[in-house]
């Protein structure tokens, strides 16, 4: 597993481990969720692309890669696009020569994003809406999932790619749960929060993103399809911080800038009928997740 010592790596890892795999971990640690690596794991701390990683697979005889590895979030990308394009498509690309040359007949599932939609035309947003990325992480991504699906064509690998929409749930340090949950827990008064409120995205919880992405990597046919990895719900911001704030029990005053980050998209719900059909089914209400996000916070582990 590329990437698995971050935030969703390290859950991915936890659920492998529980089944009774062998897992080994190619990471840098630069977005770590690891204090230290832990002792039921193979860990690899690489930077991507190395010549190290082509010998690893050749020599590993792995039955799945999960390639997690490069840049997750859009801020970034906006103040280093060509550093953004480096670390997804490239890498991506190194992660697919790899296999090719040196285990052919290793399993590829690919962590893409939704950001690769932009703003949709249409709602909900189903795999065959044309994609047109708002931001260089959007376009990364695309990139990354051209090669995926290129190399299952012309070179036969198996290989498929996850669209994540907006991932959720404990030990997640960035993103817009987060960001809330320390704005409101930290100000009693009043919280300025960016974005006008009407901001729709399809929130899921972190353990419902593992049953996806092991769903597409038993059941797909592992043809270079991309899928949605989603809940088929929308939620505004202003709902988003209303539960927020219910199970924090704070009362701040909620102010708007009105102001939309750039790259962002207006509106994201996905529509999941295409990874339904692997038996994949959302188990978490988003209030019920959000809980447990809370407890984690409070709990003191941040």
């Amino acid at each position: 597993m590329t990437g698995g010592a971050g935030f969703i790596g390290t859950h991915l890892v936890k659920r492998l481990v529980s089944l009774g795999a062998s897992v080994a971990v190619v990471d840098d640690l630069s977005g770590s969720s690891w204090t230290t690596p832990p002792k039921s794991v193979s860990f690899h701390k690489l930077h991507l692309p190395a010549d190290p990683f082509t010998k690893l697979v050749a020599e590993g005889s792995f039955d799945s890669i999960f390639h997690l590895a490069g840049s997750a979030y859009v801020p970034p990308s906006l103040k280093d696009p060509v550093g953004d394009l480096k670390n997804n498509a490239a890498v991506t690309l190194h992660v697919l020569e790899a296999i090719r040359h040196g285990s052919p007949s290793t399993r590829l599932v690919f962590i893409s994003s939704a950001a690769v939609y932009g703003n949709p035309r249409t709602l909900p947003i189903t795999e065959t809406h044309f994609p047109v990325p708002i931001s260089p992480y959007g376009v990364s991504k695309l990139a990354a999932e051209s090669y995926v699906s290129l190399y299952a064509r012309l070179y036969g690998l198996r290989t498929t790619s996850l669209r994540l929409f907006s991932v959720y749930g404990p030990g997640q340090r960035k993103q817009v749960v987060f960001d809330l949950m320390t704005k409101l827990h930290e100000n009693s008064k009043e919280i300025t929060v960016f974005g006008t409120g009407r901001e729709t995205r399809d929130f899921i919880y972190i353990d419902d993103v593992i049953n996806a992405i092991l769903s597409v990597l038993i059941r797909s046919g592992l043809k270079g399809e991309v899928y949605n990895a989603a809940t088929g719900n929308g939620t505004t911001l202003k709902q988003l911080v209303t539960i927020l704030a219910d199970l924090l029990g704070a009362r701040s005053q909620i102010v708007y800038t009105g102001d939309v980050r750039p790259g962002d998209p207006l509106v994201w719900l996905a529509d999941i009928s295409r990874i339904k059909a692997l038996g994949f089914n959302p188990e978490t209400r988003l209030e019920d997740g959000l809980k447990k996000v809370c407890d984690w916070y409070l709990s003191g582990i941040v």
